[in-house]
């Protein structure tokens, strides 16, 4: 495996579970609890010494901008649109206005000879002070507004929130009073004006009639009738004028003369063409009996001549009399039009006269109506001038009471956000004490930084620290429910998976460490009783010459084993103990535990050992030494597969990548990890074990 450093492989690590925070937060409950109670304490000081500071409200209804005087042409009503409610705080909050708050609750003392440069500047100094702790906003999207005020007195703030709110009212009464005064003298102004005005129209009227010599303005309707009926007269002439040329133009035309429908209408020409049609029937009735030599037809043809000569007659007497016609109507047409110019001229000047008559008439009407309306406004003012009448467009609807409690420090406030404030920094810190050891915190974790599978996590058997070791030999048979059972027995699974008969080491699994205190000797003791009870022929053999913790556990600490068999002194089945208790052979450390150096000096005969004692059982389990403080513990592993402890939170990474890397260069085959001694506090194993008992 190469080697990694343990800030790479914190970048490549899953976040932590809510299991492992809360363990973690069990870990280091003491420094969240000093913590907290430390940060705790703390804003309790801070609440009992910073001074307390009292917070008075009153509350004003910005209400219907309708003015008490209704003269809306002269003076405009307040606007009511959005921008009301903001421009009145911008009232409440003058400088003018707390200037006269503080004048009234003689807030502002100095002596006599105080020079006057020397007082405003205080005034405004105290002034400046007063608004940083005045506030005022409108509330929520109503037109109420809050006016409230802080201070380290109660009473101040109360008498300076409702004082404000007083003087802000007045202020209203005070500028409606101001304006209507205002209003009453220009309209009194303007009364008298229109007055003159309306006099002097008045004469301007009078003055114009005397002078056109009118009595009434109707005098001139008789020309205006006279015009009319000649416009009428006027236009019936010209319809005639234009019916006799339409007339005498068809006798001017000579190829459409016996046509014109003057001569077609004309009874004496209808009743000529009658005989003179007659006439040339008789005469055709003659030629054809009598032939043309008939005396009779001379008299035939001389009766139509006269005839025809009747027509042509008739027909220059009708073309005379329409040009008479025609001429008749010009000179009407002329007459008309000079009596209508005539008629024209007297009546523009009448009317002109008229007109300007009419013009300072609507004058003197005018100035009498205006007149009429300003006079009643001047009266309606008169009246609301009494001061008493005056209502300001705003209202108190609920006044500063003096405070009871302080509006801060608030002490339960400080506490809750102080106790939080210790929670966060307490469990921020236990996160970062726990990251920067540097261990193996989960599965995941333990497969990224060997880069070999993680069989299992091993719960860590002790409810508590200090706890007594339980037996753990007796856990499986016991307690096989616990969490601490459920990891030996998912390796119990894993390590028949992995067991062949291929070769002779198939069945052999050696358990190593980095260091001493890794829960390796419990786990190999649970593990060999898990698969005793499963069925399997199981041998243990204890190789850790310094400890002995597996020999203790089987009660075998002072019998013969591995030391004499390698030294030659017995043979293998001199040093097997069956365990009835337990259902399983184990071959302890030995008497000759003096002698360190045995593994080293007998390579051979130690695998020779475990060959021969893997023809009779299924499985062997070494309980190796560990591997950085012992020389032998690479000797012991070079026989089997091997499985790498890993303690919980407890093992450094860099230790770890460091055994590791010392084992694969001694040719040890490691298979995979185990993390032992797990803690989740709401699964302890030993919890549940004493749960169950």
């Amino acid at each position: 495996m190469q080697s990694m450093s343990a800030s790479l492989v914190k970048n490549d690590l899953e976040p932590l579970s809510l299991s492992d925070l809360w363990s973690t937060v069990y870990r280091y409950w003491k420094l969240i609890a000093v913590i907290t109670m430390a940060i705790v304490i703390t804003g309790f000081l801070y609440a009992k010494i910073t001074p307390k500071i009292y917070k008075a409200e009153a509350v004003i209804l910005i209400e219907s901008q309708e003015k008490n005087v209704e003269i809306k042409s002269v003076l405009a009503e307040i606007s009511n649109d959005q921008t009301l409610v903001p421009t009145e705080i911008q009232v409440l909050m003058s400088r003018n206005l707390m200037g006269k708050v503080l004048d009234e609750l003689k807030m502002i003392k100095s002596e006599k000879s105080t020079p006057p440069e020397e007082l405003k500047k205080l005034k405004e100094e105290i002034i400046n002070s007063t608004l940083k702790n005045l506030e005022v906003k409108q509330i929520e999207k109503s037109r109420a507004i809050s006016v409230s005020f802080r201070s380290k007195d109660p009473v101040v703030a109360a008498n300076i929130v409702n004082t404000l709110s007083k003087l802000y009212i007045d202020q209203q009464i005070s500028n409606n009073f101001e304006a209507i005064r205002l209003t009453n003298s220009w309209l009194s102004e303007r009364v008298r004006e229109l007055q003159n005005r309306v006099q002097e129209s008045e004469q301007k009227v009078t003055d114009y009639r005397a002078k056109i010599g009118l009595v009434q303005g109707k005098d001139t309707d008789l020309s205006e009738l006279n015009v009319v009926d000649l416009s009428r007269k006027l236009n019936d002439s010209k319809a005639k004028l234009a019916d006799a040329e339409a007339r005498l133009s068809e006798f001017q035309n000579t190829a459409t003369i016996d046509s014109a429908p003057s001569v077609l209408s004309s009874a004496l020409i209808q009743s000529l063409r009658e005989a003179e049609a007659e006439a040339k029937a008789e005469l055709a009735a003659l030629s054809n009996t009598k032939g043309f030599a008939y005396p009779q037809l001379k008299e035939v043809q001389a009766k139509i001549f006269s005839i025809q000569l009747k027509i042509k007659q008739e027909i220059s007497k009708i073309a005379e009399s329409t040009k008479r016609q025609y001429q008749s109507a010009q000179e009407n047409v002329a007459s008309i039009e000079k009596q209508v110019l005539g008629l024209k001229s007297t009546y523009n000047e009448d009317m002109s006269e008229n007109v300007n008559l009419a013009a300072l008439e609507r004058e003197v009407e005018t100035n009498r109506k205006f007149l009429e309306v300003i006079n009643l406004r001047w009266k309606e003012t008169q009246f609301q001038e009494d001061s008493r009448l005056q209502t300001p467009y705003a209202r108190i609807i609920s006044n500063a009471a003096v405070p009871v409690f302080p509006a801060s420090p608030n002490t339960k406030m400080i506490l809750g956000a102080s106790l939080l404030a210790g929670l966060g920094l307490g469990i921020g810190l236990s996160l970062i004490l726990d990251q920067t050891q540097n261990t193996v915190y989960n599965g995941k974790q333990a497969q990224a930084v060997t880069g070999i599978t993680n069989i299992s996590m091993i719960a860590d058997a002790r409810l508590r620290k200090n706890d007594p070791m339980p037996d753990f030999l007796d856990i499986p048979a016991s307690y096989p429910l616990s969490e601490y059972m459920e990891g030996i027995r998912e390796l119990s699974a894993f390590l028949k998976m992995q067991k062949s008969r291929i070769s002779s080491e198939g069945n052999v699994f050696c358990f190593s460490s980095s260091a001493k205190s890794e829960g390796k000797s419990s786990l190999v003791a649970s593990l060999a009783r898990q698969l005793a009870m499963e069925g399997s022929k199981v041998l243990v053999i204890d190789c850790d010459v310094r400890q002995q913790s597996l020999s203790k556990m089987f009660d075998v600490s002072d019998r013969m084993g591995v030391t004499e068999l390698l030294a030659g002194k017995v043979k293998l089945e001199d040093v097997v103990i069956r365990s009835t208790r337990a259902g399983l052979s184990i071959i302890p450390v030995g008497e000759g535990k003096g002698d360190v150096n045995l593994f080293l000096k007998s390579a051979d005969a130690w695998r020779k050992l475990v060959t021969e004692a893997g023809k009779d059982y299924d499985v062997i389990l070494l309980d190796n030494s560990p591997s950085l403080s012992t020389p032998e513990a690479k000797i012991i592993a070079s026989i089997g597969r091997n499985i790498f402890c890993i303690r919980w939170k407890k093992t450094p990474l860099k230790v770890i990548e460091f055994t590791l890397d010392y084992l694969r260069r001694s040719d040890v085959n490691v298979i995979g990890t185990v993390l032992t001694m797990t803690v989740n506090k709401e699964n302890n194993t030993a919890h549940s074990i004493r749960k169950s008992a």
